[in-house]
C-alpha cells in the first residue's frame, strides 16, 4: 500500500507558503577515527546515497526536536539553562507560549523541516489539558508540518501501564488529522519487551493505516525481543504493524562510529539484509531515521564525542554526515536538525 493517499495535510487544507530563510554553510567536517576496541578506521560521509525528497514527504524526516534556535527563548520548567536554554524542546512547545509557538512553527518552515515532535505525557504533566493539547497539535498540523507524538514517556508511564489510556486522545488527533506519526514510547526498552509487543500490538490496531508507526529505543538499540528470541524475530513479529525506527545515537561516538552503527543497522534491517527480513508489510522497507545525534550535549552545553562544543551548527552537522551513511538501504531523514554543507535545506 502506497501512504501517498494517507497524507491529506499538506494538500487538501491550505498551508502558509514555504519561505526559505538563507543558512550559513556547515562548519568543516568531522575527521576520521578508529574503533578504540579494535582499531578498524571509522570514515565520515559526506556524499547523499540518495536525493531526499523535493517535496515534503511523511516518510522522509525533516526535523529538530532539540537544535532550534530561538533567541531570548524563555526558560520553561524542565528546560536547559545558560546557552542551550536558546535551543528548542519541541515537545515542550506548549511551555514557551503562543508567541513563541508561532515563532518556533515558522522557523521550522523556514529551514525546510517538515516533521515536529510533541510528547502528550510531558504536556500534561506540564498541566496541559488534552483539549489543549489537542488544539496544539491542529496550529502545528495548520503550520504545515507532519505531527509525530511520543505517547507514553519512562517518567509518566508505569511499568505496566493501561494501554488503553490515550485512545480517545489518538482517536481525536486522527480525526483532526494532526496526527501522521506515532510512537508507542520514548525509548521503549525501558519498558519489558512483553510489554512493549502489548504496546505496539495495541497501537497498531488502534491506528491501522491512518498514520505511521515509528520505534524509538535507547541509543544503538534496534530492536528489543525476550531473551527467547532475536531481533529479527522483533521485527518479524512486527511485519505489517509499524513503519520504522527512529534512530539514536550514543552522543560521545565520534561520526565515524555515528556512521559505523547506523551502516550495520540499515544492514540488518534492509530487505534482504542480514536479518533475512523483506519489507515492513506497510507497502515500503522499515524506514530507518537518524532521529538523535547529540541532543544530550545540546541540552547540558557539553562537547560531542569529536569534541566539539554542542550547538545547532553542529546538530545540523551530524545530521548531514549521518544521512550520508552508507548501507543495503538509505537513510531515511533526520530528526536533530540537518542542512547541506552550503547551508541550504536538505
Amino acid at each position: 500500500m502506497s501512504f501517498a493517499t494517507h497524507w491529506p495535510v499538506l494538500s487538501s487544507r491550505s498551508t502558509p507558503p514555504v519561505v526559505i530563510v538563507p543558512r550559513p554553510p556547515l562548519p568543516p567536517f568531522d575527521t576520521a577515527t578508529t574503533d578504540p576496541e579494535t582499531g578498524a578506521p571509522l570514515p565520515v560521509y559526506t556524499e547523499l546515497r540518495e536525493a531526499p525528497p523535493p517535496k515534503a514527504d511523511v516518510g522522509w524526516w525533516r526535523g529538530d526536536a532539540w537544535g532550534i534556535t530561538i533567541p531570548d527563548l524563555p526558560w520553561v520548567p524542565g528546560g536547559a539553562t545558560g546557552p542551550a536554554q536558546s535551543r528548542v524542546l519541541t515537545y515542550f512547545l506548549d511551555r514557551y507560549g503562543l508567541a513563541f509557538e508561532k515563532q518556533i512553527l515558522e522557523q521550522h518552515r523556514a529551514n525546510g523541516y517538515t516533521h515536529i515532535s510533541l510528547s502528550p505525557q510531558d504536556s500534561f504533566a506540564f498541566g496541559t489539558s488534552a483539549d489543549d493539547y489537542i488544539r496544539m497539535a491542529i496550529r502545528c498540523r495548520e503550520a504545515g508540518l507532519f505531527v509525530h507524538h511520543l505517547l507514553r514517556s519512562k517518567y509518566y508511564t508505569s511499568s505496566n501501564p493501561d494501554l488503553c489510556a490515550l485512545d480517545t486522545l489518538v482517536d481525536a488527533l486522527l480525526a483532526e488529522q494532526a496526527a501522521q506519526v506515532l510512537t508507542p514510547a520514548w525509548e521503549m526498552n525501558f519498558w519489558s519487551p512483553e510489554v512493549v509487543r502489548r504496546m505496539i500490538d495495541h497501537d497498531a490496531s488502534l491506528i491501522g493505516d491512518d498514520a505511521r508507526i515509528m520505534l524509538h529505543f535507547y541509543p544503538h538499540y534496534i530492536a528489543w525481543p525476550p531473551n527467547h528470541e532475536t531481533s529479527a524475530d522483533f521485527w518479524q513479529k512486527n511485519y505489517g504493524k509499524v513503519d520504522g525506527l527512529l534512530y539514536q545515537c550514543d552522543p560521545t561516538w565520534t561520526a565515524g562510529m555515528m556512521a559505523a552503527r547506523i551502516t550495520d543497522g540499515l544492514d540488518r534491517l534492509a530487505p534482504g539484509g542480514m536479518y533475512g527480513l523483506g519489507d515492513s508489510g506497510r507497502g515500503h522497507p522499515i524506514d530507518y531515521v537518524v532521529w538523535e545525534t547529540i541532543a544530550t550535549c545540546q541540552f547540558g552545553n557539553l562537547r560531542d564525542g569529536d569534541g566539539r562544543l554542542a550547538d545547532e551548527d553542529l546538530g545540523n552537522l551530524k545530521g548531514y554526515e549521518c544521512t550520508c551513511a552508507p548501507g543495503l538501504m538509505t537513510v531515511k531523514g533526520f530528526g536533530n536538525g540537518a542542512r547541506r554543507p552550503d547551508g541550504t535545506p536538505l
